[in-house]
């Protein structure tokens, strides 16, 4: 009966040392999955405060494209009513230019994020 308890003990003591090198595994494995996501979430944070500044950005320059877009429409319209009203039909170079910083606003508009 005696060696049947000695081998007892010596079996359960396996299995608890056999627990806690389990036990510690995982706790390593949690550190380190904590390591990783704590390295994810802070670069993860700084990305996307830099896309929200980037979109307040493109905002801006909506806005403001936007308004030079119609203030620039109203000068091209104004220009080719003086130029009907005098009787000339070419094109002045100047219009030409303003009307490519119009399609190259539209096309800017037209990309998709």
């Amino acid at each position: 009966m005696e060696t049947r308890k000695r081998i007892y003990n010596k079996l359960a003591d396996k299995v608890e040392l056999a627990s806690e090198k389990i036990e510690l595994g995982l706790i390593q494995d949690g550190e380190q999955a904590a390591e990783q996501l704590l390295d994810i979430a802070g670069d993860l944070s700084a990305l996307k405060k830099k896309i929200a500044r980037d979109i307040e950005r493109i905002d801006d320059f909506d806005e403001k494209g936007f308004q030079l877009f119609k203030s620039l429409d109203r000068t091209i319209n104004e220009i080719e009513k003086i130029n009907k009203e005098l009787g000339i039909n070419s094109k002045i170079p100047a219009l030409s230019k303003m009307e490519k910083a119009k399609q190259a606003f539209n096309k800017a508009q037209m990309i998709k994020i």
